[in-house]
């Protein structure tokens, strides 16, 4: 009896008469006199079976028959089941059979409905000791592995390689696009890595998602469903929950009909609960490796940071250290000339004093600490007031070139103003042989251009400064030229081997890689 599709089929077959039979009977369920049998799960003895409403007529004469239902306990189920039907047949002239015959022959189904029951039994848990093995092994075979992608590409093998299904999948939510996306697939025909499937309907990939439990499809329950695969009659969903999301989906798909059996979906269920500890496992390393590789660049970044202060606060304090020499070797000095001194010691600590804000908004910026105070500000107005602030250089004179008009503008007033400062400051210092320096702002549109996107056209991201990279183009220029010096001190002509280092080291970087614009 094929209880898929609710048939029964000739299994076995002997005539002492005639040798093996060579018919093959196929009869659905209620049909004909075997089908009858299958179906009421009552035996039955009939003498005149030409004259029995339910016989169907084959290609051999049958004057008389016999039919027993056979069935064994289903522990699964808790009930009987039908597996097959046991059939007893006479020619015409043959004695009719009797209630004996009836008797024997349903006793004998019964010691085979035992042994049957037994076998199943047996099958059944030595498949449940296979599917624990399953389970045992890609669980220790990904135990170790912190890699998200590995787990899941060995997981779908070993599936694929214990069940032999049409295609076993892992598929993950997009959530943003409503998307389940194909991760890694195994199978005759698996779906191309990347193939997406839209989250709609009452398919099993969608209900495993959103209501979290495991889902069967078979082909006659959801005519309207489309499996991954051509031709699958039957689907299981089962989500991978890591932590408290479904963070991925099993999914298999079988063009066996009845292709999943509880067993079965339990192993896989185990083996979904334990790839989610996997994966929570995974997530929380990759989590660390990211923190752990944050406070490598943060150290990176202060030991730039200290180095860039030391140097800043070198220049001011070597003025405050000198004039303050100068003064304590002159007392007598004239007091126009201790004043002067005084006042460009003032100066230099003033420089500090900026120098320390500076460092310390830079340091709030990067930890995302920096406040704001926005409002409507005349953005004219601060670049005049920042201008009026600026020290008078009568090397570079500021030239302002700004409306009459006010330029109202939504800002923080006050940093404004540090920009321009900030600006003027560099024009200053990277003008050494002075002239004028301009400050100028005109209303070319009603609202201020913004960009969200790339801003370089040639090189995307390259805005990065990195002082590390300039210290090894250093290191490397350093270590070239004691090359050099020793080879010519041990008589060795290395010059194609310099050439070529040199070549490295000089043509390996984007450009403006020393001032730091770009890497």
């Amino acid at each position: 009896f094929d209880e898929g599709e609710q048939v029964l089929r000739l299994f076995a077959a002997w005539s002492g008469e005639h040798g093996d039979t060579e018919e093959t009977p196929f009869f659905r369920l209620g049909e004909g006199i075997a089908g009858r049998v299958a179906r009421d799960l009552l035996p039955l003895l009939v003498n005149d079976v030409p004259g029995h409403a339910d016989w169907v007529h084959g290609d051999k004469p049958v004057e008389r028959i016999l039919c027993v239902p056979l069935t064994h306990f289903d522990r699964a189920r808790g009930t009987s089941v039908l597996y097959g039907v046991l059939n007893a047949t006479r020619q015409p002239g043959s004695a009719p059979f009797s209630d004996d015959d009836l008797d024997y022959l349903t006793r004998f189904a019964g010691q085979l409905s035992i042994a049957v029951a037994n076998s199943v039994a047996f099958a059944g848990e030595r498949e449940r000791s296979e599917q624990l093995a399953l389970v045992n092994s890609v669980l220790r075979e990904t135990a170790g592995v912190l890699s998200r992608d590995r787990i899941l590409e060995s997981t779908v093998s070993r599936i694929q390689e214990a069940f032999q299904h049409g295609v076993v999948a892992m598929l993950e939510p997009e959530l943003e696009s409503g998307m389940l996306r194909v991760v890694t697939a195994a199978g005759r025909e698996p779906p191309s890595e990347g193939q997406a499937k839209t989250v709609s309907g009452e398919g099993p990939l969608e209900l495993a998602l959103t209501e979290r439990r495991t889902v069967t499809w078979a082909e006659a329950s959801t005519p309207g469903f489309a499996p991954l695969v051509p031709g699958s009659r039957n689907a299981l969903a089962v989500p991978i929950v890591a932590g408290d999301e479904v963070t991925a989906v099993l999914y298999v798909e079988s063009d066996r009909a009845g292709a999943f059996d509880r067993g079965q979906v339990i192993a896989l269920e185990t083996l979904a609960d334990g790839v989610g500890i996997l994966l929570r496992t995974a997530g929380l390393y990759e989590t660390l490796e990211n923190t752990n590789a944050r406070l490598v660049e943060l150290d990176r970044t202060k030991s730039e940071l200290v180095n860039v202060v030391a140097h800043d606060f070198r220049t001011p304090l070597a003025s405050i250290l000198g004039w303050a020499e100068m003064l304590e070797a002159r007392p007598d000095a004239e007091e126009e000339e201790r004043r002067e001194r005084a006042s460009l010691i003032v100066d230099s600590v003033t420089r500090m004093a900026g120098l320390m804000d500076r460092t310390l908004e830079t340091t709030r910026l990067e930890t995302g600490q920096f406040a704001f105070d926005f409002g409507l500000v005349d953005l004219g107005a601060c670049l005049r007031a920042a201008a009026e602030r600026f020290p008078a250089d009568p090397s570079h004179p500021i030239v302002l070139d700004l409306p009459d008009e006010p330029l109202p503008c939504w800002a923080d007033a006050e940093r404004i103003g540090e920009v321009a400062e900030n600006l003027l400051s560099n024009a200053v210092k990277y003008s050494p042989g002075g002239g004028e320096v301009g400050l100028a702002v005109r209303r070319d549109r009603e609202t201020l251009p913004a960009n969200t996107g790339e801003t370089h056209s040639l090189f995307e991201g390259c805005f990065t400064s990195h002082a590390s990279i300039k210290q090894y183009n250093r290191r490397c220029e350093g270590g070239l030229l004691a090359a050099e010096a020793v080879s010519a001190m041990a008589g060795v002509d290395s010059r194609k081997a310099l050439r070529e280092a040199w070549q490295l080291t000089l043509f390996n970087q984007f450009h403006d890689i020393f001032v730091g614009a770009s890497v």
